[in-house]
């Protein structure tokens, strides 16, 4: 009998009456498999009905239309896309974006830049995955260069180690992208004010403490916060992030003014060190922040959507994000790896660490995801840039000894809280920095996340409870 012809992306997906963005959800998580050739993507017709008849089965699929506003389990979104063990936001591969500055990623996904978005790989220096020019594409690592002869993290030429990091983009200047230079610019009488009430925490209060005391601040001083137009939200925004960052206390004794259009890693590396600032080191938390900018329906940013939902301000909707974000499951996970790390490398043997580490709890901090089989793309974006700053091999010796016993015991790779631990030891920073860092990233993708939820129904993330007890 004759092989029954395969069905197109699009032909599937009408057949079982979903979106495609459904379809590649389903194929990201297991349900269905398509095979990709020249010709685009392909799905077994027997498969489909398969999967078209489980539909029909499913109580979850077929019960009664609740009422209007009532949430699916599956919310659409055009930001991030999971899928074939890679992360995508809006098309581009995360690998590539990194190449850019946080501030640019953010403008292009607030819809507030001009101009034409590239990525390292449409530049020239960079393969089709933003990975620098001989380096094997999905390896974990990069073999790092001789000190003094650092290629920049875009291939764009030598860089000392030495070298300050200076404002303006961390590849290639020649962009036809641009950003309102004004649209990161802290509002310089409420970073006063947050830095009074700051000043006034006791000196045991987190990192994280302070950003959320300091989110409610700056929206007190904000007179417009209840404007929800686009326009609006996106100016608050980037005040915000300036403004939090600002306001936070230096590691380090003050140095000159910082010019003007200064990137905001630049700005967040004196809040997490008191070491110096060199490109390479910037460049690499850059990297972090623009891979933690989103990543599908965290619980995070299920709160801020459901708050923006509910029309919250966007500092109330960052609020949401923050207190769901300050919890061990999710924003404080590099913590738990970083103390992982610091057991190992006191002599504690990486058996005896992990046993320690998981009474109590379930899963090795920093190791696995559910959303990958493999290793989390992030985790392979970030240890591959840190491994071309000088100074990093030997924490980077022992991510290496800790990912190698944990993954040949449970077939677990690293994911993006064991590449943030990595970071924030190698860079001299405090152990809760990571949840810093974290934070101020996926503060971008929270507003892009609102921005668009301004524009749906509102209320529509209000669900219905259904009574179970007596």
């Amino acid at each position: 009998m004759p092989d029954l012809p395969r069905l197109t992306s699009a032909e599937t997906a009408a057949r079982l009456g979903i979106r495609l963005e459904t379809l590649y959800a389903y194929v990201s998580r297991g349900r269905i498999t398509r095979h990709r050739d020249s010709d685009g993507s392909t799905f077994d017709p027997l498969e489909v009905e398969r999967l078209a008849a489980d539909r029909r089965r499913d109580p979850a699929v077929n019960r009664r239309p609740g009422p209007a506003g009532t949430p699916l389990m599956i919310l659409d979104t055009d930001l991030a896309l999971i899928e074939d063990g890679r992360l995508y936001l809006r098309g581009r591969d995360i690998a590539g974006l990194t190449e850019r500055t946080y501030e640019e990623v953010a403008g292009w996904l607030w819809d507030a830049g001009s101009g034409r978005f590239t990525t390292g790989a449409e530049r020239g220096p960079a393969d089709a995955a933003g990975v620098p020019a001989g380096v094997e594409r999905g390896s974990a690592r990069m073999e790092p260069r001789s000190a003094g002869s650092e290629r920049g993290p875009s291939g764009t030429g030598s860089v000392p180690d030495g070298a300050v990091a200076e404002p303006g983009l961390i590849g290639p200047e020649s962009t036809s992208f641009r950003i309102d230079p004004e649209l990161f610019r802290a509002d310089e009488g409420a970073v006063t004010a947050a830095r009074i009430v700051l000043g006034s925490m006791p000196a045991s209060t987190r990192p994280i403490d302070l950003i959320m005391v300091a989110t409610r601040v700056f929206g007190q001083t904000d007179p417009l916060r209840s404007d929800l137009s686009s326009g609006r939200v996106t100016r608050a925004a980037g005040a915000l992030l300036a403004g939090l960052i600002a306001a936070l206390p230096d590691q380090a004794e003050p140095g000159p003014a910082p010019r003007r259009g200064r990137t905001l890693a630049a700005a967040l590396w004196p809040k997490l060190t008191a070491r110096r600032p060199t490109r390479p080191r910037v460049a690499a938390l850059n990297a972090a922040l623009v891979a933690l900018f989103d990543h599908d329906l965290a619980v995070s940013t299920l709160a801020a959507r459901a708050a923006a939902s509910a029309r919250a301000d966007p500092y109330s909707v960052v609020s949401a994000g923050l207190a769901a974000l300050d919890s061990a499951l999710h924003g404080t996970a590099s913590v738990d790896a970083y103390h992982l790390l610091s057991a190992v490398e006191r002599g504690t043997s990486v058996d005896r660490a992990l046993a320690e580490t998981l009474r109590g709890r379930t899963g090795v901090p920093g190791l696995g995801h559910r959303l990958y089989a493999g290793q989390d793309p992030r985790a392979t974006v970030l240890l591959d840039r840190l491994a071309t700053v000088p100074g990093t091999g030997r924490t980077l010796r022992l991510a290496d000894s800790v990912a190698e016993t944990v993954t040949r015991r449970t077939g677990q790779s690293p994911n993006v809280d064991f590449a943030l631990a990595c970071l924030v030891r190698a860079f001299g920073m405090a152990p809760e920095s990571g949840e810093v860092i974290f934070a101020c990233a996926r503060i971008g993708g929270w507003i892009a996340h609102a921005l668009d939820e301004y524009q749906r129904p509102p209320l529509r993330l209000r669900p219905t409870g259904r009574y179970v007890g007596p």
